[in-house]
C-alpha cells in the first residue's frame, strides 16, 4: 500500500488495509432475511392448522348436537 494510506484516518474508522466484510455483513443480512422469512411461514402455518382445528371442533359439535337431538326425538316417541 502506498504511504500515503497510512496517513489517512476516515472517520468511518475504516481504513485502506482493513479487510472487507461486505460479504459477511450480505450473508449475514441474507440469513436474517431467511430466518425472518421462515418464521413467518411457521407462524402463518401454524394459523392454518389452528384454523383447520377449529373446523373440525365446529363439526364435531353439530354432529354431536344432531345425534342428542335424535336421541331426545326418539326418547319423546317412546314415551
Amino acid at each position: 500500500m502506498p504511504k500515503f494510506t497510512a496517513a489517512v484516518d476516515f472517520r468511518s474508522g475504516w481504513q485502506f488495509t482493513d479487510r472487507d466484510s461486505t460479504t459477511d455483513t450480505r450473508a449475514e443480512r441474507e440469513h436474517t432475511a431467511a430466518e425472518a422469512e421462515r418464521r413467518e411461514l411457521a407462524r402463518q402455518e401454524r394459523e392454518q392448522q389452528d384454523a383447520e382445528d377449529r373446523r373440525a371442533r365446529q363439526i364435531r359439535r353439530e354432529h354431536a348436537d344432531d345425534a342428542l337431538r335424535s336421541i331426545r326425538a326418539l326418547m319423546g316417541a317412546a314415551s
